[in-house]
């Protein structure tokens, strides 16, 4: 807690660091994209959106899921 304070940051921890960086960015650009696909859904208003529309959607889904779930193991293994 004192290093945290003085603001050095271990070397083991700085990669660790920096990778949850990019996780986290990652993470918000892909929610990005579940806002857009939510976007054309709504511009669609059909009774059914095409079958591909679906798939990203899913696709999005689980590509969030995965980084969130990455950054959470990553989060753990900082003090």
């Amino acid at each position: 807690m004192l290093a945290a304070a003085r603001g050095s940051v271990q070397p083991q921890h700085a990669l660790l660091r920096e990778s949850l960086a990019v996780v986290m960015h990652a993470a918000r650009q892909t929610r990005r994209v579940g806002v857009n696909l939510n976007q054309a859904v709504a511009a669609l208003h059909s009774g059914e959106p095409p079958p591909q529309l679906q798939w990203y959607a899913e696709s999005a889904a689980r590509t969030v899921e995965k980084l969130d779930d990455l950054a959470d193991e990553l989060r753990q293994r900082l003090p």
